[in-house]
């Protein structure tokens, strides 16, 4: 059997995290995966998996198209937009049935066609102001030239 390669893997990983099933995701997930998102530490496929239902929970129709994916060696990263309507509670915020659209980029490591390692960075500011959990934009001071 031949391994996928890794930007295969990690193009599979986004859809099953955004997209589901989540039950797929130990095809492409090490048991013992570690994941960042910003300052926050996740470990194990089972934290990854319940992650993942919460966000399909709070906002169904979740996507993320990639704008641009490299590979080098056992490291794939991309940058992409995330996108949806919250239509539940989603990372502690009630539902608000607004649409969402943030940029963001991950890194992750891949060994023997299962993703190890996972370092994702979203623009959280603006997630929470356009969900409505913040009462101006995060760029709402800076001038414009």
């Amino acid at each position: 059997m031949s391994t996928p390669d890794n930007k295969s893997v990690l193009k599979r990983y986004l859809e099953l995290m955004t997209r589901g099933p989540v039950e797929d995701l130990p095809a492409v997930v090490a048991e013992n995966v570690t994941g960042y998102d910003g300052n926050e530490r996740v470990s194990g496929l089972a934290a990854i998996m319940t992650h993942a239902r919460d966000a399909q929970a709070g906002c169904p129709d979740l996507s993320i198209q990639i704008e641009q994916m490299i590979e080098d060696g056992e490291w794939v990263a991309f940058i992409g937009v995330t996108s949806g309507r919250q239509s539940g509670a989603l990372f502690g915020m009630a539902p608000s049935d607004r649409e969402f659209r943030v940029q963001g980029m991950a890194m992750a490591r891949v060994l023997d066609g299962k993703v190890v390692e996972i370092r994702t960075g979203w623009d959280t500011l603006s997630f929470a102001h356009q969900l409505g959990g913040l009462a101006a934009s995060p760029m709402s001071n800076r001038v414009r030239a």
